[in-house]
Formats: C-alpha cells, structure tokens, sequence
C-alpha cells in the first residue's frame, strides 16, 4: 500500500538501457502520428462533402454543427443568420445530411 501512494518523479529512468523516463511515457494530448493522418483525411472527406453543397445550406450545416467556431447553432439562430423561419433552416439542415449521407456512401464505396 505504502508503495502505491509515494509520489514518484516524472524523471525517474525506466526501461532496460534506462534513456527513457516516466515523462516520456505520459500522453501528451497530441495523440499518435496514425491519429493525425486519420485526422487529416476525415477533415479532407468533410470538405469535399460540405463542398457538394449549395452556398446556404452549406452555412447552414456549418453553423447547425459548429464547424465555422466551434460554437453550434440553434435552429433559430441559423434561420435569423439566412433570413428564414427556424423551421426552414431545420428542413434546410435535413435536407442538406441527408445529401451528405447519400454523397459520402457514394464516395466511400468508390
């Protein structure tokens, strides 16, 4: 028990040759290399798809999702944003995943 509650010090060396630390082996936050590569090909796939788009509903979905700040958007904000009832812009947001689905199996399957 004694062992596991004493503090242990990031610099401590681990491994066989010992030119590793304990710090060396935390995450860092910024994932593996395979990680980013899969995060740059998800982000390439989303803008060819919102590139399928027409003008608005792509600000549409981009606003719907957080995508242009980060901050997502009701349904009234993105309508007052185009110049339409929320309940357009919801139809408009519908109707644009819906094409996006259709669009990415298409370009998912080739």
């Amino acid at each position: 028990m004694h062992r596991l509650t004493t503090p242990v010090s990031l610099d401590k060396t681990v491994g066989d040759d010992g030119d590793a630390t304990l710090g060396d082996l935390m995450d860092n936050g910024q994932g593996t290399p395979e990680d980013a590569v899969m995060a740059l090909v998800d982000s390439e796939l989303l803008s060819e798809l919102l590139g399928t788009l027409d003008e608005r509903a792509r600000y549409a979905v981009e606003a719907r999702f957080g995508l242009i700040d980060g901050e997502r958007k009701s349904f009234r904000e993105v309508g007052e944003d185009l110049g339409v009832t929320a309940e357009a812009a919801r139809r408009l947001v519908s109707r644009a995943v819906e094409g996006l689905r259709e669009d990415a199996e298409r370009i998912l399957a080739a």
